[in-house]
């Protein structure tokens, strides 16, 4: 009768961390995001980390680089410079998928991404110029892993 009573009082907001980590591993990184926002609106007391959010970032139109940009440099508080360094250090894949992203923008949010394992880059003819690519370089990139550049004629 107790060993009942314990899995009824069990909710799935008492799960350990160790756990939701464990089931997150195995879930693609292009549905990560959306996968521990449904999980995070469903469960809102689950100990389930905010790095997962920031884990795949995908920017699909030229303003999310912009938003991403201000929200990894805004200050909160009297701890922002290390959240700041926190939340850009979470970022281990990114993704520009939009022709018209604005190049320098592009520019000044790459680097702060410290741990960047995999970089994705559409480039377009009127956003980007031999001299902003050559920029993006400039800085060697030590946990890139994978590197795609896509070149619209």
């Amino acid at each position: 009768m107790g060993l009942c009573n314990v899995f009824i009082s069990m909710s799935f907001d008492n799960l350990p961390t160790e756990l939701y980590d464990s089931i997150l591993s195995h879930v693609p990184s292009s549905h990560l995001q959306q996968t521990v926002l449904s999980v995070t609106r469903a469960i809102p007391l689950s100990p389930v980390s905010h790095s997962y959010l920031f884990h795949s970032i995908r920017i699909t139109y030229p303003a999310q680089a912009i938003f991403l940009y201000r929200r990894l440099r805004q200050k909160r508080s009297f701890r922002a410079d290390t959240a700041r360094k926190e939340t850009a250090a979470w970022v281990k894949e990114f993704s520009i998928e939009s022709w018209s992203v604005d190049a320098d923008v592009i520019l000044n949010l790459v680097p702060l991404l410290p741990n960047l394992q995999s970089l994705n880059i559409w480039i377009g003819p009127d956003n980007f110029t031999p001299e902003h690519l050559e920029g993006l370089f400039v800085k060697p990139f030590l946990e890139l892993k994978h590197l795609s550049l896509r070149f619209r004629p």
